[in-house]
């Protein structure tokens, strides 16, 4: 059963913490680390190695995981998109020696604010 969770792991490229980095670029200590993670994950559910549903919660949670992950590092490329844009219109701006205006929305999460400067 360890095995095999592990190679789940593996095989879905699953991320870990605020690490951008896919799992087959993890150590290997890191990845035992997060399959205790997710092992704890399903048993809080009540879920043992031992249940038959083990295979099917250990899959759902690094699918969850992985969609998590996938998020936020989106949120942060949109992210530097953003300031890459604003950097270059006030480039422009300077040059041209005019006045640029930024408007940032509030934010709610990973990549939902977006800055405008014109």
């Amino acid at each position: 059963m360890f095995r095999i969770s592990v190679l789940m792991l593996v095989s879905v490229g699953l991320l870990a913490g605020c690490d951008a980095r896919p799992l087959n670029e993890l150590t290997y200590a890191e990845q035992q680390e997060m399959l205790k993670t997710l092992t704890a994950v399903c048993a809080e559910s009540g879920v043992s190695e031992e249940s038959p549903q083990y295979e099917t919660c250990m899959q759902a949670e690094i699918n969850a995981e992985n969609a998590k992950r996938k998020r936020q590092t989106e949120g942060m490329q949109n992210m530097a998109t953003g300031i890459s844009e604003a950097s270059d219109s006030y480039s422009e701006a300077y040059q041209n020696n005019r006045t640029v205006t930024c408007t940032t929305p509030p934010s709610v999460g990973w990549g939902s604010t977006t800055t405008t400067c014109y």
